[in-house]
């Protein structure tokens, strides 16, 4: 989706300063190689093969970096695709005068992105009426795109219409991602904040409910229904992504599952035969924003759900290791508990096993110490066996990393391939230390250097590293440590 474009300068910025931001909001990967963005006068096209993660953020601009200052960022963002080099343009877009998206005064510029066939996939405007157009012939990309001819004055176009008045260095974005709703002066390129805090409410809600959690005979359904809405005309049809991760190993990439569906009925989008796995949907309603998503797993056919208030458990970090306690009733009906452990909340393994020696009293207590936790964000949670072969899970708890610094690392690509971009945003100038670490706290590689105040970018190489999740660490001599995971594809 577009989620975010400035299309008026600051007058120290030059016009190359311009940026148009997409936003991908999953459930998957979605390659827009040969896609198109255009505001009617110019348009650019997309390299073959470049990929968009979900929760990925993708910057077009007129220049390598979009500098402090402009359009109220408050840190310099890397552009992922610099028009003005790229030879990926319908012409020479011009880096004086009004550059590509000027929209000063009672101009309404209009930013519209196709997929390769000419489908709309997304359009943006300030305000109609839009702002001519004219015919444009898009860039081949040296034969490894089709050209298209178009006039978006001459084609239906649904245009989403942000509302907000024009002037030097605005910027507009999407309050939340994937809602209606824009603000002015907003922040969202890269990671950056600004000055604007926005709502936190979206404009449509929903809720999921899990109304079969057990696939027996595949057979697991979900309904998702749309609270406060006095007209489901205007959020029906609902269009939907549905995503299985088949691998299970909690990375949707191009290797899972998708099944692209549409609702029509009202008031909820209902889902049924879906059998046991690891479950995301995205949904776009009628409006062709207000996008919602959930994500959820449907049970192996003999997985019970615990009875209320039958079972209490408890989790804490003391120092390096993990407390866990938990307290369990009818224990004349429990064969055993396992104690497992995940990195990710989602995929767990068994770390610690407890057969019920006594079950003379229905009600007991249990304690363990897991010695062995991880540097890392964890989650813990205990599985139940029952003496009828039935199992049931207690709630999941999360542990935090130790001296987790959360938001000093951003990591690009993610998944990675072979080479990994490590973004550290350092309090002083100082040496450290780059580790790459497997998920059980093992050290695959290391590099030590200096930093400065502020981004700097440090490249990891990650060839002949097996599939899977791993944690990028750094630390300096005083200690201070920042952790974040990456999944290696």
């Amino acid at each position: 989706m577009l989620n975010e474009y400035m299309p008026w300068t600051t007058n120290t910025c030059t016009v190359n300063g311009e940026f148009i931001e997409l936003y991908n909001f999953g459930p998957g990967p979605v390659n827009v190689g040969c896609y198109m963005v255009t505001d009617g006068d110019f348009s650019i096209t997309f390299p073959p093969n470049t990929i968009i993660n979900a929760g990925q953020f993708f910057v077009l601009g007129g220049k390598d970096t979009i500098p402090y200052g402009c359009a109220n960022i408050d840190s310099a963002v890397f552009v992922d695709l610099n028009w003005s080099t790229c030879n990926c343009t319908s012409g020479t877009i011009p880096t004086t005068g009004d550059g590509f998206l000027t929209d000063g005064g009672s101009a309404n510029e209009q930013v519209v992105l196709f997929d390769p066939n000419l489908k709309i996939v997304d359009a943006v405007v300030r305000k109609l009426p839009a702002e001519s157009s004219t015919a444009i012939t898009s860039s081949t990309m040296a034969g490894a795109c089709v050209s298209k001819v178009f006039d978006l004055d001459t084609m239906s176009i649904s245009y989403e219409i942000i509302g907000q008045s024009a002037g030097r260095g605005n910027s507009f974005a999407r309050k939340l991602d994937g809602d209606c709703e824009w603000d002015k002066d907003p922040q969202q390129s890269g990671g950056a904040t600004n000055n604007t805090a926005g709502s936190t409410v979206s404009s449509l809600s929903s809720v999921l409910s899990i109304t079969n959690p057990n696939a027996c005979s595949d057979n697991g359904s979900i309904s998702i229904a749309f609270t406060g809405v006095s007209d489901y005309s205007t959020v029906f049809p609902v269009d939907y992504i549905l995503a299985k991760d088949v691998d299970s190993n909690n990375v949707f990439d191009l290797a899972d599952l998708y099944i692209n569906g549409v609702d029509s009925t009202s008031p909820s989008v209902d889902i049924s035969g879906l059998s046991a796995g690891h479950y995301e949907i995205a949904l776009q309603p009628k409006s062709g924003c207000n996008y919602q998503f959930y994500e959820f797993t449907i049970l192996p056919c003999n997985t019970v759900l615990l009875e209320s208030g039958t079972f209490n458990f408890y989790a804490k970090r003391q120092d390096n290791s993990v407390q866990l306690t938990w307290t369990a009733s009818k224990i004349e009906r429990t064969q055993k508990f396992e104690i497992e452990r995940s990195v990710d909340g989602i995929n767990f393994k068994k770390i610690q096993s407890f057969a019920i020696q006594s079950k003379i009293q229905s009600i007991q207590s249990f304690k363990f110490y897991d010695v062995n936790a991880l540097v890392g964000t964890s989650y813990y949670r205990i599985k139940i066996l029952y003496n009828n072969n039935t199992v049931a899970y207690s709630a999941v708890k999360k542990i935090e990393g130790v001296d987790v610094e959360r938001n000093a690392i951003t990591l690009f690509p993610n998944p990675v391939l072979n080479i990994l971009n490590v973004n550290f945003q350092s309090e002083s100038s100082k040496d450290i230390v780059v580790m790459l670490l497997q998920a059980d706290g093992k050290s695959l590689r290391q590099k030590q250097t200096h930093v400065n105040i502020g981004y700097n970018k440090i490249i990891m190489e990650t060839t002949g590293i097996q599939k899977g999740l791993y944690f990028i660490k750094i630390y300096d001599k005083t200690g201070r440590t920042a952790i974040k995971k990456i999944y290696k594809q």
